[in-house]
């Protein structure tokens, strides 16, 4: 009760602060902001709305200006997010969806990756290995909001820069005996599939031949 004004209050106060950030900022980010995310009940189950939905929106445009002003700071909020007592699957896929859009804005804040595709240094593999499986699920929501990742410029940047390691993750995922129910979600990894495969047609069917020694890859849409 509240959160949702007083993050309102919040984020109009920090589009007044500088430039320049203080420790105190940093401790706002990672010992107020980010807790906040941790609630993984439903406020209806019928309804499908997870509670962190009734003020996620101003939660996100307060981390986001934290980050626009301190972009190092990026990694370490996305590691947060991807940890267990956060990202607890427990059946919330509503939850598991806004996480998704926060991160991808939060990756959408990176200054230009293609400069250091490996600013994301541990916390890539692991969130690749996330989004992977989100990709994969039997739930199109979330199926569909995890491959529109591969809209964001800086994610595409960054799969370009560790192409080898993150096609070696995601290939896996988007390639699956059973293609998805859902028509939505099997056109989607189709596009994203031939994307990869636009970045570098050899060096893709190279990774694609190593993680499937005895299929041919042809990523046609049914």
């Amino acid at each position: 009760s509240g959160i949702r004004m007083t993050l309102r209050i919040l984020h109009r106060i920090l589009q007044g602060m500088p430039q320049t950030l203080h420790k105190s900022h940093e401790h706002l980010l990672h010992y107020h902001l980010i807790p906040l995310h941790r609630p993984s009940s439903m406020v209806l189950w019928r309804d499908q709305t997870s509670l962190l939905e009734l003020y996620h929106e101003p939660l996100v445009q307060c981390v986001a200006i934290l980050l626009q002003k301190r972009p190092e700071w990026i990694p370490s909020v996305i590691a947060a997010l991807i940890e267990p007592e956060i990202w607890n699957k427990g059946g919330n896929t509503p939850k598991l969806v806004l996480l998704l859009h926060e991160i991808d804005t939060y990756i959408g804040i990176l200054p230009d990756p293609s400069l250091n595709p490996y600013v994301l240094g541990d916390t890539w593999p692991t969130l690749l290995r996330i989004v992977g499986g989100c990709m994969a699920s039997d739930h199109s929501r979330l199926a569909e909001r995890a491959l529109t990742f591969v809209k964001t410029k800086n994610f595409r940047l960054l799969i370009e820069g560790n192409f080898e390691q993150s096609l070696s993750i995601l290939l896996p995922f988007l390639v699956k005996r059973e293609p998805s129910w859902n028509p939505t979600v099997r056109k989607m990894t189709y596009n994203v599939l031939k994307t990869f495969m636009d970045f570098d047609e050899q060096r893709f069917l190279k990774i694609a031949d190593h993680a499937f020694p005895s299929m041919t890859l042809d990523p046609t849409p049914a």
